[in-house]
């Protein structure tokens, strides 16, 4: 539902344990004359998220090599409390 924005059943007038339930998909996901499978590329449920993300040019504010802490500005993807791998960029001297 998220992921595609999908509407769902109604809460009400019937409907039990299936809210969040896509529906039929056949009627709609077919190609008709080629065969009755759906096709690819259908909007179904699936995981969604949980990417890595690289972001780059950000500045280094200071570093602590005794204490292994390094600062970086600007803003990070991920949660709090994450893993962040830095690296140097290709063209560092």
């Amino acid at each position: 539902m998220k992921r595609y924005h999908f509407g769902g059943m109604p809460g009400s007038h019937g409907t039990e344990r299936k809210h969040r339930s896509p529906g039929s998909q056949a009627g709609y996901g077919t190609d008709r004359g080629h065969g009755g499978n759906i096709k690819k590329g259908k909007k179904m449920g699936g995981h969604m998220g949980d990417r890595n993300v690289t972001t780059k040019n950000h500045a280094l504010g200071f570093n602590r090599w005794a204490k292994n802490l390094l600062v970086v500005k600007g803003a990070v993807a991920g949660a709090s409390g994450s893993y962040v791998v830095v690296r140097s960029s290709k063209g560092a001297k």
